[in-house]
């Protein structure tokens, strides 16, 4: 039986598992049971498992991580709330059962796949390091977090050096792991990176026609002391972007420093922040709605999910994305980066677990979480010739329009 330490100074948030277990046998049958999960619903009742790493088998095949278990179940705990907090509310309770294959092996066991500070740092020494991807990226500290550690921020773009052509760029900005727990967003994140900074003829007319502001890892502390959801102030980042207090929440004030001077230097057009998902399939947006927008701008503050859902047919579920704006969103980065002019402002949610959409489903890896992050490269391509070209433009939005109503008619709205 495992207990999972809260986030530091917090008593909730807790969803999400990474720890190691030695001397393992081959012989036995080993059930585990994480007994204070906290949300009364999970991917792990819908086909998610855990993912297992084998310092055996890393050292002699090469293989990572990889799902296991059988036998999962998600139910209500036998363990209730403390009493301070909520004495007759119960936590809930993962259990899977599993072998291990390697007399005397080390093993890790994980909600997602890993991605530290470290690796993280490792990925930009490499890019820096690369004669050719180097040339398109340039990396500066945007702030200190509260314990000192450095929160990067990316600039990719064609450096040309004149400076009136560059102002002629519109901007986008994207940014993750404002949540510690969510891995996948940094996995994806790495994807867009990678093939922003590639030598692609897409990646090529994208730097020539935007500049790009990433801010790979928004929540440091938070990564760097295992929370799951929170910074090291015990407070949820993505509910501070509209009133950022500088000394408390340094990143979401710098970064929201950084897009306010961004959007005074040029036309800043989207903006997308990285996240995962714990309770639904697939990859999906979420979004704001102009509530007396003509049908015309309906579409358009929909068309860059549409375009994610062609480049990712099997990954991206456009039937899944919402475009209200909750009044409990208003201060997340995304409602605000909207009401300060951004017309195309999302949250991309990737799934913990995997695709369920068409014959055949199956669970993420490391290696698809890359491609949905390349996947959001080539949607911003396509973007990027909608604004270009009129006749594109119009074939798209009529292939929304027409995705549009049929969707209403099968949810039987018209």
């Amino acid at each position: 039986m495992l207990i999972l330490n809260p986030d530091l100074y917090s008593k909730r948030h807790v969803q999400w598992y990474y720890f190691r277990v030695s001397n393992m046998e081959t012989t036995p049958i080993y059930t585990f049971h994480i007994v204070n999960f906290e949300k009364s619903k999970s991917l792990y009742s819908k086909g998610l498992q855990p993912l297992l790493y084998s310092e055996h088998e890393a050292r002699a095949t090469g293989v990572g991580w990889r799902r296991v278990g059988w036998n999962m179940s998600y139910t209500q705990s036998r363990v209730n709330y403390p009493p301070h907090m909520s004495p007759l509310r119960s936590y809930f309770t993962l259990t899977w059962s599993m072998r291990f294959y390697h007399h005397g092996d080390t093993c890790y066991l994980a909600h997602c796949y890993p991605y530290p500070l470290s690796a993280l740092y490792t990925l930009l020494g490499k890019i820096e390091e690369d004669s050719e991807r180097s040339k398109y990226i340039q990396r500066e500290e945007l702030c200190r977090t509260l314990a000192g550690n450095p929160c990067p921020l990316l600039t990719v773009t064609e450096f040309t050096g004149e400076e009136e052509e560059g102002r002629k760029k519109r901007g986008v900005v994207v940014t993750a792991r404002v949540h510690p727990g969510e891995t996948n967003s940094s996995w994806m994140m790495e994807g867009l990176i990678l093939f922003l900074t590639s030598n692609s003829p897409h990646s090529h007319a994208l730097r020539k026609s935007f500049v790009f502001k990433l801010v790979p890892m928004l929540n440091p502390d938070g990564v760097v002391v295992g929370n799951y959801r929170t910074s090291l102030a015990g407070v949820d980042l993505n509910r501070v972007f509209r009133t950022p207090v500088t000394a408390a929440f340094p990143t979401i004030f710098h970064t929201k420093k950084m897009m306010n001077s961004f959007q005074q230097e040029r036309e800043v057009c989207i903006y997308v922040d990285l996240h995962g998902h714990s309770r639904k399939h697939n990859v999906f947006m979420y979004g704001c709605h102009t509530p007396k927008a003509d049908h015309t701008q309906f579409l358009y503050e929909r068309l860059l999910p549409f375009l994610l859902s062609e480049q990712a047919a099997d990954m991206f579920c456009l039937e899944s994305c919402k475009f209200a704006v909750q009044r409990c969103k208003e201060s997340t980065g995304r409602v605000v980066t909207w009401r300060s002019g951004v017309p195309n402002s999302f949250t991309l949610e990737a799934t913990f677990c995997g695709s369920n959409l068409g014959p055949n489903r199956w669970q993420f890896s490391d290696r698809d979480l890359l491609r949905m992050g390349s996947n959001l490269g080539e949607a911003f391509y396509k973007f990027s010739k909608c604004l270009q070209s009129k006749t594109y433009v119009h074939t798209r939005l009529s292939l929304l329009r027409r995705w549009h109503h049929s969707a209403f008619a099968k949810a039987g709205k018209l």
